[in-house]
């Protein structure tokens, strides 16, 4: 789709047009780094498990869903997690065209594959949306890729925002991370892997944060906030072996959240925080 043409001779003359400008690239989008947007059906982008892809949609340019088209045998356990920026619907669709909602808003879903063939996953939004997504095939957690714009807890990159998506963390030192409260983060998450029994301490020293932590089935267990930098600690007994999830968000008193004794505190939304985590044993304190 050409855009630049000459429509007066003599502006043509004094400023020629060196190359032809379109506006292809820009509306094609490079969903799953295929180069185009995601077609539906026959058209869909081939994915494969144990990555993760990013894509978005663009209502404006009639870009209302995406398909993506993986192989799966008959016995493999699908997991899927994605990450939006506005609310986006997941479904998976199998050989035989039975439709199944994995997810409507950020999270994870684990399917049992009945049927050995090729299947896809379809995301539709009403929005402008950009998304991430990632599956496995054998029930583990998807593998995550971080943003190369931060550098959370020395990740060299910008840590998850959900579970189960989580950059593992060392125990028993204090690390730094920055949420700057665009959509694409909000939040951040940290894996620590822990034993049956073993008790895990999470600290935490923000402008005006929340610290979650996740059990493996990612259940949320307790919460925490901190606000102006004050320093809040969370012990939580590991009823079941595997890999917990620590999770920093932006305080958010719209959640309604029991936040009345913070009400006083002014909130920035772009911060950076401190934290730490301790298996059976204190965590050091951190400190802004």
């Amino acid at each position: 789709m050409k855009v630049l043409a000459c429509v007066m001779a003599a502006f043509c003359l004094a400023f020629p047009v060196v190359g032809a400008v379109s506006l292809e690239p820009l509306l094609a989008g490079d969903d799953a780094g295929s180069g185009h947007d995601a077609g539906l059906g026959a058209d869909a982008v081939p994915v494969l498990p144990g990555v993760v892809y990013g894509g978005s949609i663009r209502e404006a340019y009639d870009d209302r869903g995406d398909d993506y088209a993986f192989a799966a045998t008959a016995g493999d356990v699908l997991r899927f997690a994605q990450t939006t920026t506005n609310l986006a619907c997941w479904y998976l669709i199998a050989p035989s065209g039975e439709q199944a909602v994995l997810n409507c808003a950020t999270g994870t879903n684990v399917v049992d594959i009945a049927q050995t063939g090729t299947y896809l996953l379809h995301v539709t939004g009403t929005a402008a949306n950009d998304y991430e997504f990632g599956f496995s095939l054998d029930g583990s957690a998807p593998a995550y890729v971080p943003y190369a714009t931060e550098n959370d807890a020395g990740l060299g990159g910008d840590a998850p925002q959900e579970a189960p998506f989580g950059a593992t963390v060392p125990t028993g030192v204090v690390l730094q991370g920055f949420i700057d409260g665009d959509l694409n983060d909000v939040a951040d998450v940290y894996a620590v892997s822990v034993a049956q029994g073993q008790t895990l301490e999470a600290r935490l020293a923000a402008p005006g944060a929340c610290l979650r932590i996740y059990d493996p089935s990612g259940a949320l267990q307790t919460w925490q906030c901190s606000i102006a930098g004050t320093d809040v600690t969370i012990d939580q007994a590991g009823a079941a072996a595997g890999t917990w999830f620590v999770k920093v968000d932006l305080l958010r008193p719209l959640l309604n959240e029991p936040l009345s004794t913070y009400s006083h505190a002014p909130i920035p939304i772009a911060q950076s925080y401190a934290f730490s985590v301790a298996l059976d044993g204190p965590a050091p304190a951190p400190s802004l």
